[in-house]
């Protein structure tokens, strides 16, 4: 049984690897921004993530649907965000369903390098639309927000602990083996 162990460790490690230095997926959704605002005449819902927002890639999507019959269009998007207290330049990139991960939705997603307080506005249609806009406040990004990570610092040194103190084991039992074979030729 510990030969299993000792043979599977390098496996699970690996795996551990793997988790640490995948990438978060980011979809369509996260947190609420706005919902159903009236914008022309267009009902418009804007969402964000990471929840919560960190610097680094930001998605925005943004659901556009008709004020009457609540149909989903396909309008042009812009989002521009803009900092608020700092000197960090702004950023406009409209919105595709080719970045969207859930095609009902349009999607911008864009790096945001500077944190503190920023606010995205969101222009839908032509003459139609309008502008609405909302205040959020970016963040570095912490340990905390790397769970793979954080699970790896805890359960890699677990793993390996567990991998020594197995292989200890193996040691005293083929000693014992060895302390029997001597015993039975005597």
């Amino acid at each position: 049984m510990t030969r299993l162990l000792q043979h599977l460790a390098p496996a699970v490690l690996l795996a551990f690897v793997a988790l640490v230095t995948a990438t978060p997926l980011m979809a369509n959704g996260g947190t609420v921004r706005i919902s159903r605002a009236p914008v022309g005449l267009y009902l418009v819902s804007v969402f964000t993530s990471p929840t919560p927002l960190r610097t680094g890639e930001v998605d925005v999507s943004v659901l556009v649907q008709d004020a009457e019959q609540e149909r989903i269009l396909d309008v042009p998007i812009i989002v521009e965000a803009h900092p608020l207290d700092t000197e960090a330049a702004a950023v406009t990139h409209e919105a595709t369903r080719q970045q969207a991960t859930n095609k009902l939705f349009k999607a911008a997603k864009f790096d945001v390098l500077a944190e503190g307080e920023w606010e995205f506005s969101i222009t839908v249609g032509g003459e139609e639309g309008g502008t609405v806009s909302f205040q959020a406040t970016l963040t570095d990004p912490t340990l905390l927000d790397r769970p793979y990570l954080l699970a790896a610092l805890v359960l890699i040194p677990l793993a390996l602990l567990g991998w020594l103190l197995l292989g200890r084991d193996d040691e005293k039992d083929e000693a014992s083996t060895r302390q029997s074979r001597i015993a039975a030729t005597t």
